[in-house]
């Protein structure tokens, strides 16, 4: 599942869901149990005039979150009603609620941000409620990304505390959305973030630019001054000086090298965010030249009692900083370096977590060095397993920089067949830049018909974007689009029939990621004889299949296809009817040390009673931490290791919150809206992209910065 990708975005227009009654209302339950079911389900008529106007708060926070997490256009009318609640915690769900439907075609957004702006003017101080309101309008406002939602949100820079910061994380939505700013949002937000005599400076102020490419060039001589002169203010918001250093130009480089090279000075989540932006292409030689001087400060001395700090989370910096280094490796000074991590002796009966640390370390140096040679004995011995899975997915990385023909062809099918399911996708990933290799379709037809769901979906993802290569009559080498593809050929009859048979295949509930993007390349490959598959799945319950089957419907019909829910309600999930009702701690024993999770159900009672359950269950017992961006996350909840699975029950339904996303925070990873269901990630520091966008359900401690990729969960404990 890819975290920054997807989330619980909302339908678009026509993709709602069912607006039958509540069984639940008819049964005569509490209003309560009542608007919970009504909000698991997504039933559109359940919530009436009557809850947004009952006499109890709680009720009406429950009806305000359940129509904000409907996340369609229809519930615009009783969410404005919501937003003139006295309650803080009513109109901050209204506001997210807003927030989610304002771009579609059936809603006029310009309502939408006015109707947010002069609620957030009328707002009384100390609302009662336990979510922050002004930040929930502010957020929402962003989330908007209009015109005038900006021009709102940049005259708020100069207003009263905490508003001025929202609205600098909201100008940061903007920039994500719109992929840019006005000149005069730039001018604001660097205003308020240099320190003047009336006023200390906006901290917030630099995020937004950390969110663009890059800062335009009137403005990067500017933002390169504000954040270095922001460096030197300590906390959680110099991240955010940090990320837009990397793109305010090459002047940034010494800046960025002394945060990553000064570990006493700055955080590891810090230099491992230096480290990131110096490895960005706009920083060219530049950059590179200060990674590789870099080198020799965070390498440690190679000696046994050194190399235990690999254990520890300095091997975070470490690592993105070799990553971020490209082949082929210009003469920069840092070879010495790269030969010894390369020769790194592996030690005899080290506990695995160093063992793989080591490996990775010896790797990936020797991915540098020997540029495309991929069967280097440097490379091939980097990795004491020879069936290592690190080792054979930087050969596989390696024999991608050359066409793959001859002895790297030979590697390429052996790498290819490999028993490591991250290493058999990331060839079939591979396929994409090399039109050379003419065993193309069989390779993907293969994938098609693996066990592995993270192997078909990859397969399935390369016909999506690539249905020319899987054509009887190949296309040119030139790129064609998508949906012209059939017109050159038809699919090979073999793909055509491995591809009909995948999506056949009985998945489990929870593969929706796998199986909507089958149903994509039956679409893009008009594939023969599935239409009436795909209409079903356009009647499916989860919002993210049906929005799949559009795409491919689309491509197969005219004009352009959507998959209203069905008329029915869907089903309710289990785990309603024995909710967790007070916080949870999970202990964790792993191959870091130990960790805990302290899981809280107030806003996402369902997904921590999933959590809990499994927990309990032993189900996290020998998971593997199959995904570690140093810095930013550590996902983990997939007994595949890929990113691809779950425990094989039905997915969750997204319990989105208006509320920040800190360091230390656990959320649900997701692949689209309604997805999640095992996988969790921690998050290593403030990354406002991810607020209202995944479940937060809890906070972590212990030092989750020392976790790597390949560490393993050894044991889960529910604290009573």
């Amino acid at each position: 599942m890819l975290l920054a990708l997807g989330a619980c975005r909302r339908a678009p227009a026509g993709h709602g869901e069912t607006d039958a009654p509540s069984s639940a209302d008819r049964a005569g339950h509490s209003v309560v149990t009542r608007l919970l079911d009504i909000e698991n389900r997504r039933v559109i008529a359940g919530v009436t005039d009557e809850d947004i106007a009952h006499p109890d708060p709680v009720a009406r926070r429950l009806a305000a979150r359940a129509l904000a997490r409907l996340g369609h256009p229809s519930a615009v009318p009783m969410l404005l009603k919501a937003l003139s609640d006295e309650d803080g915690e009513v109109m901050s769900w209204a506001a997210h609620g807003l927030s989610y439907v304002c771009r579609t075609d059936t809603v006029n957004g310009s309502d939408v941000v006015r109707a947010l702006a002069i609620r957030a003017a009328t707002l009384a101080p100390h609302l009662p409620g336990a979510l922050d309101v002004t930040f929930a309008i502010t957020r929402g406002l962003g989330r908007c990304a209009s015109e005038e939602a900006e021009q709102t949100l940049a005259s708020w820079l100069t207003g009263p505390a905490p508003r001025a910061g929202y609205a600098a994380l909201a100008l940061g939505d903007v920039a994500s959305r719109r992929k840019t700013l006005a000149d005069a949002s730039h001018a604001a937000l660097l205003a308020a973030a240099a320190p003047t005599d009336a006023a200390e400076p906006l901290a917030e102020a630099l995020y937004p630019f950390g969110r663009l490419e890059q800062a335009p060039k009137p403005f990067a001589d500017r933002l390169l001054t504000t954040a270095i002169s922001a460096l030197r203010r300590p906390g959680p918001h110099r991240i955010f000086a940090i990320r837009a250093l990397s793109r305010a130009g090459q002047g940034a480089v010494p800046a960025l090298e002394r945060v990553l090279t000064h570990g006493e000075a700055h955080t590891v989540v810090e230099r491992a965010e230096a480290a990131r932006g110096l490895a960005r292409p706009a920083l060219g030689d530049e950059g590179q030249k200060a990674l590789s001087q870099a080198l020799s400060t965070l390498v440690p001395a190679r000696d046994p009692v050194a190399m235990t700090i690999l254990g520890t989370e300095a091997f975070g910096p470490l690592m993105v900083a070799l990553e971020g280094l490209r082949a082929p490796l210009r003469p920069m000074g840092a070879e010495h370096v790269l030969y010894e991590l390369a020769r790194l002796p592996v030690p005899k009966d080290a506990p695995p977590t160093l063992t793989r640390r080591v490996v990775r370390l010896r790797c990936r140096a020797a991915s540098l060095l020997v540029n495309g040679v991929a069967d280097d004995p440097l490379l091939a011995q980097c990795d004491p397993d020879p069936e290592g899975v690190i080792g054979q997915r930087t050969q596989l990385d390696v024999v991608g920089r050359r066409p793959i023909e001859g002895r790297r062809l030979l590697l390429f099918r052996k790498l290819a067949s490999s028993p490591h399911p991250r290493v058999r996708e990331a060839a079939v990933e591979l396929l994409a830049g090399h039109p050379e290799i003419e065993e193309t379709p069989s390779i993907v037809g293969v994938a098609l018909g693996a066990k592995e769901t993270g192997v078909v979906a990859t397969a399935a993802e390369f016909i999506t974007a690539h249905p020319e290569r899987v054509a009887a009559r190949p296309a040119p080498s030139t790129t064609p689009d998508a949906t012209s593809a059939l017109e050159r050929g038809a699919i090979l009859p073999d793909i055509g029939a491995k591809l009909k048979q995948a999506i056949l295949r009985r998945w489990a509930p929870d593969d929706v990621e796998t199986v909507g993007s089958l149903v994509e390349a039956a679409g893009a490959t008009r594939l023969d004889g599935i239409a009436s598959e795909l209409e079903a799945f356009c009647k499916h319950t989860n919002p993210t299949l049906r929005e799949h089957a559009a795409r491919a419907l689309s491509l197969l019909k005219e004009p352009r296809v959507t998959c209203p829910a069905p008329a029915e309600a869907a089903e309710g999930a289990a785990e309603l009817g024995h909710l967790v009702a007070s916080s949870i701690k999970l202990e964790l024993v792993t191959d870091a040390g130990p960790l805990t999770l302290t899981l809280d159900p107030t806003h996402a009672p369902v997904t921590v009673t999933r959590v809990a359950d499994l927990a309990r269950e032993g189900f996290y017992n020998g998971i593997i931490v199959h995904r570690v961006v140093p810095g930013f996350v550590v996902q983990f909840g997939d007994p595949g290791a890929d990113g691809f699975g779950g425990p094989g029950r039905a997915p969750l339904r997204c319990e989105t919150t208006p509320l920040p996303y800190g360091a230390s925070d656990v959320g649900v990873a997701l692949a689209g809206r309604d997805t999640g269901s095992s996988q969790l990630f921690v998050t290593l520091a403030r990354y406002p992209n991810l607020d209202q966008e995944y479940a937060l359900i809890g906070r972590a401690d212990g030092n989750w910065n020392a976790v790597a990729e390949g560490d393993v969960i050894r044991q889960v404990r529910v604290v009573p």
